[in-house]
């Protein structure tokens, strides 16, 4: 397996070629040559529950890099520095847990304001009155306060679909 997958890495011969001169089943192969994805689509994660996100772009940059550097074949753009299009598709194709979104705008001062003792001081505040008025569950409402908005509208990110609000995607 080991001398199949560097014979390949290194270009020497093709994927098809690997699997029948060292009889490998392509499903055996192709499951190791998808570890370098599965470490990817981890960083992905791990950098979403940072609150850090990529572009698809910077993403494809990325990818192009880390096969760069992993020395492995590849048809990416050499002159660009980047992964095609048609593997960041199938990349995501293979990936359900991962989506493309547009983090919802937030201002800077709502950015500034949202801290342990602020979050702290607004639930005591709530708690207490819940406590004063005795509301009860069917009474309580989440409302918009304006529909205008002083916000820029972010690009869209890398965000892992488990994590949805609500678990939609």
């Amino acid at each position: 397996m080991d001398e199949a997958l560097e014979k390949h890495r290194n270009g020497e011969i093709g994927f098809n070629e690997a699997c029948r001169r060292f009889n490998i089943p392509k499903p055996t192969l192709r499951r190791h040559l998808k570890e370098m994805e599965e470490i990817l689509a981890q960083y992905l994660m791990n950098l979403e529950s940072c609150f850090f996100g990529l572009t698809t772009t910077e993403f494809r940059k990325l990818a192009f890099e880390l096969t760069e550097k992993a020395q492995l074949p590849h048809r990416f753009n050499k002159e660009k520095r980047i992964a095609g299009k048609k593997w960041y598709y199938r990349f995501m194709k293979e990936h359900p847990t991962l989506s493309l979104r547009a983090p919802e705008p937030t201002s800077m001062a709502r950015s500034k304001g949202f801290n342990k003792e602020r979050v702290n001081q607004f639930f005591d505040k709530y708690e207490e009155i819940l406590d004063k008025y005795k509301f009860v569950d069917h009474q309580i409402y989440n409302m918009d306060e304006t529909a205008l908005s002083t916000v820029h509208k972010p690009s869209k990110y890398f965000l892992s679909t488990t994590k949805a609000i609500g678990g939609t995607s």
